[in-house]
C-alpha cells in the first residue's frame, strides 16, 4: 500500500480498500451530491449497476502476470468494452436515439476504464495506451461520445 501512496496511485475518490473510508463513505458523499443538487434544482438521473458477482468471480491470480503486468486485465478490459460497442451499434439500428446511447457508453464503457484507472493507470505500456486510445477514438467517430478523450487526459483528472 506505502508503494502506490507514495506514487500518489490511488484518487482521494477511491472508497474501497482504502484505510478509513469504505463503499459507505462513498454512498453518502454520492447521497450528499444528490441532494446538493436536488436542493439547487437540477435532476438527478441513477443508473445502479451491481458488480458485486463479476469482482466476487475475478481470478484474482490470472490479474497479474509473473512480472506483475497487468496487460492480460487491460486486455479483458478492452475485449468488454469492444463487445459493449457491437451492442452500441445493434441498438442504434433498432433505433435507440443517440443522446440514450450516449448515457449508455458512459455507463459502461468510459466508466469502466475510468473505474480501474487507479489501480493500472500508470503501468499501462504504451501498445495497451494506443489501444485504449483508439477505442475512445472509435467511439467519437461513431457519435457516441463528443469528448477527446484520452487515457493520459484521464490519468490527469
Amino acid at each position: 500500500m506505502q508503494f502506490l501512496d507514495d506514487r500518489q496511485t490511488i484518487t482521494p475518490k477511491q472508497h474501497g480498500f482504502v484505510c478509513g473510508i469504505s463503499c459507505l463513505t462513498n454512498l453518502l458523499e454520492v447521497f450528499e451530491n444528490w441532494t446538493e443538487s436536488l436542493n439547487e434544482g437540477y435532476g438527478v438521473d441513477v443508473i445502479y449497476l451491481d458488480y458485486r458477482k463479476a469482482f466476487d468471480t475475478v481470478p484474482h491470480k490470472r490479474l497479474f502476470q509473473d512480472n506483475l503486468k497487468m496487460d492480460s486485465h487491460v486486455q479483458n478490459i478492452l475485449s468488454q468494452c469492444a463487445q459493449r460497442m457491437y451492442l452500441l451499434k445493434l441498438w442504434q439500428h433498432q433505433g435507440m436515439p443517440l443522446n440514450k446511447l450516449i448515457v449508455v457508453v458512459y455507463s459502461l464503457i468510459v466508466s469502466r476504464i475510468a473505474y480501474a484507472l487507479p489501480a493500472w493507470g500508470g503501468f499501462v505500456p504504451v501498445e495497451l495506451n494506443g489501444k485504449i486510445d483508439a477505442m475512445f477514438k472509435r467511439l467519437r467517430r461513431y457519435g457516441y461520445i463528443n469528448d477527446n478523450l484520452t487515457l493520459s487526459g484521464l490519468l490527469s483528472v
